[in-house]
């Protein structure tokens, strides 16, 4: 297997810094490999402990390689043919995530961040990376993901209903930060160019919290989210279409955006944690009727089962009751996302 680590950097936090992630950052883009570097700066830049891989260079991935990080920032798509993020293969008829990826959130080891532009359409359309292939999406558009299925439950996904360039227009201005956004500092998201074309605006799932949105209020897509966050199944996601390497400011590439908008989020979260080890109190357990939740402020609760699949989606700020008279007797997730932190317990219903 041929490896090859671009960066292995140690810092020493700063004080602004309450605790550094250890990064894997996954260069999947054999087409614009330039933007995989602005991101390793920036990870270099916010003094986080990070190692990369760069699977234009690499054979493959092993699971080995990615389950110690804290984060794992995948960085694919705008090539559209052989990403390896997926894995259609393996089980014909399904839709996984790379072998070593899919055992990492399998097995919850940490955070997972997919940012880049046209990854869903393998997924979708018989693709060859041509031009043929954005006037094909546009015609599809907007697709809609049931629950059960990999795009819905895995990504978060529940429509994909716009992508600038292919639906007419000259691209999307620029991502403006959403109102449920409490964990990155800039309002307004542009790239070097005037515009980004072939982004994507897509509806998430209930329990999902946006973070940015097509913009400006006069554009066609307006309103459609570019970058959210979702638990699924226990692990927390980031799933963007903000192509973090090009940022800038319509005219000219800015490292100095990339590093902020980086920081935040490697900032943002922590791992998830347990219920019982925090002042949070969820009882009865078992529940029946009604799940009590006690000790938490500004948050969402969201219950999912097995397979990680969203059932109940409830925002509460203070004490609240949460009815699961609707689900059937058997084990379910409990998830509570407060402002950068997340924690799960399994409750029982009967």
């Amino acid at each position: 297997m041929k490896k090859i680590f671009l960066f292995a950097v140690a810092v020493l936090m700063t004080a602004s810094l309450t605790k550094a992630q250890s990064v894997m950052l996954v260069e999947d883009d054999n087409v614009h490999s330039d933007e995989f570097l602005p991101i390793a700066t920036a990870l270099q830049n916010g003094g986080f402990t990070f190692d990369t891989i760069n699977l234009v260079n690499t054979d493959t991935i092993l699971y080995s390689d990615l389950k110690n990080y804290d984060m794992i920032i995948w960085t694919t798509g705008s090539d559209r043919v052989d990403l390896n993020l997926w894995d259609t293969t393996s089980t014909p008829g399904t839709i996984k995530f790379y072998p070593a990826l899919q055992q990492y959130y399998d097995n919850k080891d940490g955070i997972i961040w997919i940012d880049g532009i046209d990854f869903l359409k393998p997924l979708v359309i018989q693709t060859d990376g041509s031009a043929n292939d954005n006037d094909t999406i546009e015609t599809l558009l907007p697709l809609t993901f049931d629950e059960g299925t990999f795009i819905h439950d895995v990504l978060g996904i529940a429509q994909w209903n716009y992508e600038s360039k292919s639906m007419g227009d000259n691209g999307v201005p620029e991502a403006d930060k959403a109102s449920s956004n409490n964990i990155t500092s800039a309002s307004v998201i542009k790239w070097q160019w005037s515009s980004l074309w072939r982004g994507d605006g897509w509806t998430p799932v209930a329990g999902a919290v946006d973070l940015y949105d097509m913009g400006d209020a006069s554009y066609a897509g307006a309103g459609y989210s570019m970058a959210f966050k979702y638990v699924s199944n226990g692990v927390l996601m980031y799933i963007s279409s903000l192509r973090i390497g090009k940022l800038g400011d319509g005219s000219s590439f800015q490292q100095s955006a990339v590093d902020q908008l980086v920081s935040d989020i490697v900032k943002a979260p922590t791992a998830v944690k347990n219920i019982e080890n925090t002042n949070i109190s969820v009882y009865p357990n078992p529940a029946v009727d009604v799940v009590n939740i006690n000790g938490v402020k500004n948050a969402q609760v969201v219950i999912s089962d097995v397979t990680g699949k969203s059932l109940v989606s409830q925002n509460v700020n203070g004490n609240a009751s949460i009815d699961v008279s609707g689900l059937a007797e058997g084990v379910y997730n409990l998830t509570i996302i407060t402002e950068g932190n997340v924690y799960t317990q399994k409750i029982l219903v009967k």
